[in-house]
């Protein structure tokens, strides 16, 4: 039993070596939409678009790496948000990507209510997909989901307005937002 066991651990890190081996040797053919210096426009809808309707710019700071700033309308106002994606290397025109930002993550518009029209910060953490276009290099589609993570205030105010017998709520926000998007490159290194 002791030997099968070794055995066994020996083969196991002999095959982590080789996927790490083999990993590291695989040439990935970046796309422009993930490579180092590549500044990107989008207009979406969406968290990371600022809101309703909005637009991102990203520059890639490191391929596969970039920051980003939305700025849209969240039903009351301005929305804005910043933050970072990590995408995923691959050498497909469909990648995936990992995304944190802070920025407004929640909105409660009561009409004739002022104290109950309010935009909410806070983190959101996410994922999606970039479908990298075959005709416009640097250009892609982006569509992801967010986790909002609201803050007491938020939670509060809803909790208020629920326990408020004059007030009927309509919707309340999703525990996860979807996003949409169009991106194109305005400025690249290559």
């Amino acid at each position: 039993m002791h030997t099968t066991n070794k055995i066994i651990s020996k083969l196991l890190s002999a095959s982590l070596i080789m996927i790490m081996l083999i990993l590291s040797n695989i040439a990935t053919a970046q796309n422009l939409s993930s490579e180092k210096g590549t500044t990107s426009l989008g207009i979406g809808l969406g968290l990371p678009y600022g809101g309703i309707i909005g637009g991102k710019l990203s520059h890639n700071v490191q391929d596969n790496f970039s920051i980003f700033g939305g700025l849209g309308y969240n039903f009351i106002g301005v929305g804005f948000n910043a933050g970072l994606t990590y995408t995923v290397p691959t050498e497909k025109l469909t990648e995936l990507y990992f995304t944190g930002m802070y920025g407004y993550n929640a909105v409660i518009n009561i009409e004739g209510m002022p104290q109950y029209q309010k935009t909410y910060y806070g983190p959101s953490l996410g994922s999606g997909l970039k479908f990298n276009s075959r005709r416009k290099k640097g250009s892609y589609w982006d569509l992801g989901i967010m986790i909002p993570i609201r803050g007491s205030n938020y939670k509060n105010d809803i909790e208020d307005i629920e326990n408020n017998p004059m007030i009927t709520i309509e919707t309340k926000p999703w525990p996860v937002q979807f996003y949409f998007g169009y991106n194109f490159t305005i400025g690249s290194k290559n």
